[in-house]
């Protein structure tokens, strides 16, 4: 049962996946298969790399309280 009154979300996670998904097809169109994985490799290292920096300033951070 919806409620036909309800408020809409300020923030939708299934729509900004949805997006996120539709920018990815985008960039890997006509793409080679080792094109991809160079894609994928990149963008894995980048999230690796930026895990890492909040990592440290927030182990920097609690070492200063």
């Amino acid at each position: 049962m919806t409620n036909q009154r309800a408020k809409k979300k300020r923030f939708d996670c299934v729509e900004m996946m949805h997006q996120g998904a539709a920018r990815v097809r985008e960039e890997l169109a006509g793409k080679s298969i080792e094109e991809q994985a160079a894609y994928w490799r990149k963008s894995t290292k980048a999230l690796l790399d930026r895990q890492a920096r909040l990592r440290n300033k927030m182990l920097q951070v609690r070492e200063r309280e």
